[in-house]
């Protein structure tokens, strides 16, 4: 038998692309439905595919974890190559990925050993886990300490995110059809925390500058930051973004900054021009 394996889903940011292929980490994919079709998440549909709210809610996407059959299937040709296996993903109370896994690795109880983590966030977030996973599995870890130290970290992720699009909250179901109403009326964009795997309101902003400035609050807010992750649904990066950047590293000129494009699955539930932050702040050892 080999290593153990990490399987996650396409929420996922990896910083190298070809992250999955060189260390067979499996990614599975979350399904866009947009209007009569489906796409899925990563190879068929990206982020600058989704377009900012307009109309109806039917006009936009929809997604939708991967199956119990999937994870199934996928599980079960996994126990043929590997006695360990650590399904880590997207956070529950965004998608029922993390659910499906639980129920489908219920069904191969006994016939090899399955972790399903819920990692409490995504994207970037989800994306530093994995790779922290990965390297253990790489150094010869036992899958329970790779889920030890996993859940040792996650407390110490940390994401807030701006939303543009309203309607894309309501279509996830993180707002009210009147609190978008009111939200557009009086020009108000939503800053929000990823806390405890939810999306929570911290606080209301009404322009782009207001936002940036929230953004290097919560930046300075941290003491031992040792990597921060920007998030965006778009390849350019916009000038308030680089300002945003060049003000971080004037607090943290050590800390890495890596640009995290959205994947189509998260924008679709934040609207493909969220502009957030992710946050990894641990003391060193």
């Amino acid at each position: 038998m080999n290593k153990l394996r990490v399987v996650t889903d396409s929420t996922v940011w990896l910083a190298d692309p070809e992250f999955a292929a060189k260390h067979n980490t499996v990614i599975l994919p979350l399904t866009i439905h947009l209007g009569t079709r489906s796409y899925l998440d990563g190879s068929e549909i990206s982020a600058g595919d989704l377009q900012p709210a307009a109309g109806t809610l039917s006009a936009l996407p929809v997604v939708a974890s991967p199956s119990v059959d999937t994870y199934t299937s996928v599980l079960e040709s996994l126990t043929h190559c590997s006695s360990d296996i650590l399904c880590l993903h997207v956070s529950g109370k965004l998608c029922r990925t993390v659910r499906n896994a639980r129920t489908a690795s219920e069904t191969l109880m006994g016939r090899t050993n399955i972790a399903v983590v819920d990692s409490l966030t995504t994207s970037a977030g989800l994306g530093l886990l994995v790779e922290e996973a990965t390297r253990l599995a790489d150094e010869g870890a036992s899958l329970e300490d790779v889920v030890r130290h996993i859940r040792y970290l996650i407390p110490r992720l940390y994401a807030v995110v701006l939303v543009e699009d309203l309607a894309y909250l309501q279509r996830a179901g993180h707002l009210s059809r009147s609190q978008v109403l009111l939200g557009e009326m009086m020009g108000i964009k939503p800053f929000l925390s990823l806390e405890d795997g939810s999306f929570v309101p911290l606080e209301k902003v009404r322009t782009r500058e207001q936002a940036i400035e929230k953004l290097i609050e919560f930046v300075g807010e941290f003491s031992h930051l040792r990597q921060l992750a920007v998030l965006q649904g778009s390849d350019h990066l916009q000038s308030d973004v680089e300002i945003l950047i060049e003000r971080v590293r004037e607090i943290f000129p050590s800390c890495p900054i890596v640009i995290a494009r959205l994947s189509a699955s998260v924008a679709s539930l934040l609207g493909p021009r969220a502009l957030g932050l992710v946050a990894y702040d641990m003391p060193t050892a």
